[in-house]
């Protein structure tokens, strides 16, 4: 039995400290708004009311249990009446907050803490100031002065619960709402102390003192008198004016030296008090600026109150920018790499489409197997005139049938081979399997040469792919200082992120600043953006600021000077049910890329070919692989198959910061660009992919800008005799048009002249500014 004890109370043991080890972070939060809420419950205002502690119990969504302990303990210790009334409302306000999460799903539980809506905790507050209010009228017998108490009580609770929540929600810290909850938190602390005193010293008053001095030293002037003036209203209104002039010079003096301001404004803040209320006033209320002072100047020492979280921040590499910078470069790395192994993927599963189609024999190669085969079996066979009249042998056309059955891949039987003598053939059955048995050898071959031609391939085009990535990331994400630098000497940068200011990446910037003041930086985001743009000399994208603890990070990448909009048609050839053509458009960064790929010949033929080309381009131009990169993996895989495969490629790749465009073209008709009326046009005499082992693609490089509009086309489109001047002629007839109708126009025109002759693609690219609205 005592071994069981031992071992249940060692599991016990356990399992608490897992579970403060687990929660230990709400576990804080609820100590810490225990004790805030047992100050606040004692803290009476009008009407002998004491509406704060319940208004900040409802407002708790973190630690909330070990909250309400503290609510409980202070309501029991206080005693009396009140303590039943002040235990009832905060029963019926936590059962009405957890009621409306549960049976109207309005919030989310979780261990320590309950997720629900403003609406809701302000509800939670009414009801529990109600249930109070109800008890104290039915107690006190229907009194006048109960009911406006009630009153009171419930726009108190509600008004409090509203202020408490913008200074404990971390959603609503960046708005107003904050300031009104800090501005609540001051005062609810000061009058909580009213009429404790130590040693004959009022707590209220050096709490006022304290409070004043560190938004004085935390926001400066205007937040130190505003904050004074509430202190004073909270310990005596006839104080208001002695706690506003120490705040204000606090505030003022503290850029000279902070131990200066401090002192300096509680002696002016005493000698104002000497003349509104005498020399009692000064006497009575030195003891406590002293106190005050003595606890204030510590905590500036270890930086506990000017900007507390400037030490965390500028800390070198553990700085907030710093990480959140790291943390978003790693992000962008991370959707790279997702890119390219989603590359790898489209790629390998293009490559085992046409390893199935080279592992199977070809018709032409099924019909010589046929021919060896059944010439052995038939050359002696003395009916071979029965079943092959005149020349006693078989010909193309008598093995077509068992060719086409090799061909699926299914068993060759007797009834497969060529015509026979009505009375049977005397092989059938050993030509059958002799077919079948060189057929599966054939086979064999076939795939370990193919498989070895894979496997080569995989491990050269992924070695290069990954090696140009690695080789990417530094320019991409790599740090510039020297435009952090410039940043951080900008006044606002220096005003609101105290140095803590990050610059990532080459072309494309990365900016990521942070600081403690919440509301001023997202108010200020758009001016901060604009700083930001004169001193880097590039536009930024609208800026974003996130939340993190008591900080704000704010972030904002390089804009893009342009934009496209594009529009593609095709056609297949006359009595062709697929178009051997392909046409596509891929993003990747900065960069878009536009594809056609005409495939040779028409039919199914062309279509596979022009399709692989589109994957393979498609999925390394998505991953960040570059153009000729990609054109030399497609090269590479199309020569290795048995077939002959080929396909004229035509790339434009558009860059949207600065509008450079280049054209690679291995094959590909000439394109056109529409620019203020006139038709220019881009040509190039280079062969398909497919043809020549070291790859020759022609890059012709240009600027493009708002309003031009690009048409790339198959020769589907064209009369090869002029080499597509058709095009270009239609093109010149639309200037204004969308990429649409110019698409339409020259897919009709196509048909209209060359009937269907040829499968036709019409690819049209318009180039946009982009839009910056902020």
């Amino acid at each position: 039995m005592k071994e069981k004890s031992k071992a249940a109370a060692l599991t016990g043991a356990t399992a608490v400290r897992s579970f403060i080890g687990e929660h230990r972070t709400a576990l804080i939060y609820g100590a810490v708004y225990a004790g805030m809420t047992a100050l606040f419950g004692g803290a009476e205002t009008f009407f002998e009311t004491a509406p704060l502690g319940l208004a900040f119990l409802c407002a708790v969504r973190e630690g909330l249990p070990v909250a309400s302990l503290g609510f409980i303990i202070s309501a029991l210790i206080r005693g009396g009446d009140g303590a039943v009334m002040n235990v009832s409302g905060a029963a019926v306000a936590l059962g009405f907050r957890y009621a409306l999460s549960v049976v109207l799903r309005r919030g989310r539980l979780t261990v320590l803490g309950l997720e629900d809506g403003l609406a809701a905790r302000i509800s939670a507050s009414v009801a529990g100031g109600f249930t109070v209010s109800l008890i104290r009228i039915i107690y006190g017998g229907f009194r006048y002065y109960d009911l406006l108490a009630a009153v009171f009580y419930l726009l108190c609770a509600a008004g409090a619960t509203y202020a408490y929540s913008g200074f404990l929600d971390r959603e609503r810290r960046e708005s107003p709402s904050r300031d009104a909850g800090v501005a609540a938190i001051i005062f609810s602390s000061v009058l909580s102390l009213a009429g404790v005193t130590v040693a004959g010293i009022s707590l209220s008053l050096v709490c006022a003192f304290a409070l004043t001095l560190a938004a004085a030293r935390k926001k400066g002037a205007l937040y130190g008198v505003v904050a004074g003036f509430l202190c004073g209203a909270a310990a005596d209104l006839s104080l208001c004016p002695m706690f506003g002039v120490t705040g204000f010079l606090c505030g003022l003096l503290s850029p000279l030296s902070a131990y200066i301001g401090v002192l300096f404004s509680l002696i002016a803040g005493l000698f104002c008090g000497l003349q509104t209320g005498g020399f009692s006033v000064l006497t009575s209320n030195m003891p406590e600026a002293a106190v005050a002072a003595c606890l204030v100047l510590p905590a500036e020492y270890f930086g506990l109150i000017r900007a507390p979280a400037k030490r965390a921040l500028r800390s070198g590499a553990h700085s907030l920018a710093a990480i959140s910078s790291a943390e978003a470069a790693a992000r962008r790395q991370r959707e790279d790499l997702t890119r390219l192994s989603a590359a790898f993927s489209g790629i390998a599963s293009a490559m085992s489409e046409v390893s199935a189609s080279e592992k199977r024999l070809t018709e032409s190669e099924a019909l010589r197997i046929c021919d060896g085969v059944m010439s052995s079996f038939c050359g002696g066979c003395e009916k071979r005139f029965s079943c092959y009249p005149g020349k006693g042998a078989p010909d193309p056309r008598a093995l077509r049938g068992a060719a086409r059955v090799l061909c699926s891949g299914r068993q060759v039987g007797p009834d497969s081979l060529p015509p026979q003598d009505p009375s049977g053939c005397p092989y059938g059955e050993a030509a059958a399997a002799k077919l079948n048995i060189t057929r599966a050898g054939y086979e064999k071959r076939l795939s370990e040469r193919d498989r070895a031609g894979a496997a080569s391939y995989n491990a050269a085009i992924s070695s290069r792919l990954v090696s140009a990535a690695a080789a990417s990331f530094d320019e991409k994400y790599g740090k510039d200082e020297q435009s952090a630098a410039r940043l951080r000497s900008l006044p606002a940068f220096r005003e609101l992120f105290h140095g803590d200011v990050s610059v990532c990446g080459g072309r494309m910037k990365y900016v990521t600043a942070s600081g403690a003041d919440a509301a001023r930086i997202n108010l200020r985001r758009i001016e901060l953006c604009r700083a930001a743009e004169k001193a880097l000399s590039m536009k930024l994208c609208e800026p974003r600021v996130e939340f993190c603890g008591d900080h704000a990070v704010f972030t904002a990448e390089r804009a893009p000077e342009f934009d496209t909009e594009h529009a593609s048609a095709d056609a297949a050839k006359l009595r062709e049910t697929v178009n051997g053509d392909a046409s596509f458009s891929v993003s990747c960064g900065e960069k878009r890329y536009f594809t056609v790929c005409d495939g040779m010949g028409s039919g199914a033929d062309a279509a596979s070919s022009s399709r692989l080309a589109g994957v393979v381009l498609g999925r390394l131009l998505y991953a960040g692989a570059s153009v000729p990169d990609a054109l030399d993996a497609l090269n590479g895989l199309m020569r290795q198959r048995r077939t002959e495969c080929f396909s004229t490629v035509d790339v434009l790749e558009f860059d949207l910061l600065d509008g450079s465009a280049s054209f690679y073209k291995c094959g590909a008709c000439p394109s056109f660009i529409l620019r203020d009326g006139k038709v220019y046009r881009i040509a190039s005499r280079t062969p398909p992919v497919g043809i020549m082992e070291n790859l020759s693609a022609e890059r012709i490089e240009l600027k493009l800008r708002d309003g031009d509009l690009v048409l790339m086309t198959s020769d589907g489109a064209a009369d090869q005799t002029d080499h597509s001047a058709r095009p270009g002629a239609i093109l010149a007839e639309l200037d204004g048009a969308s990429p649409e109708q110019v698409c339409e126009a020259v897919l009709e025109d196509a048909a209209r002249a060359y009937g269907g002759a040829d499968d036709v693609t019409v690819l049209a690219v318009k180039i946009r500014a982009a839009s910056t609205l902020r």
